[in-house]
């Protein structure tokens, strides 16, 4: 830790997998429970908290997992959330994280809350 003069910002990535059911539906979605203990952990520093890097692999159930992410993003246990940068492409040496329309249409859904803009 360099010292606050030295941060503006705490940041941390959260990357995706949905775990599905035999009939397609996702079981495991966004780690919340993960990203609240992330979130505790940082507050000792009392500076904003950014999700850096936030991607969900292409495959099915993604359009629900960002969903859930955005939903549980305006929960009270991740209220130390400030940012998020959400990720779009590929690396083919680990995931591809390209947006299905699914999962396009889930965030523009979500991101039209008031909560993500500042305003009531």
């Amino acid at each position: 830790w360099p010292g606050a003069r030295a941060v503006d910002w705490i940041g941390f990535d959260v990357h995706g997998r949905p775990e599905l059911d035999d009939t397609g539906i996702a079981l495991k979605l966004f780690p919340a429970d993960r990203v609240a203990e992330r979130i505790a952990d940082a507050a000792q520093y009392e500076k904003p908290v950014c999700l850096a890097d936030i991607a969900c692999e292409n495959m099915r159930g993604q359009g629900q997992w960002w969903a859930d992410a955005l939903r549980q993003i305006r929960t009270p246990a991740l209220a130390g959330v400030r940012a998020l940068i959400i990720v779009e492409g590929t690396d083919p040496a680990t995931a591809n994280f390209r947006l299905k329309p699914d999962s396009a249409y889930a965030i523009r859904s979500q991101l039209a809350d008031p909560y993500f803009s500042g305003s009531d």
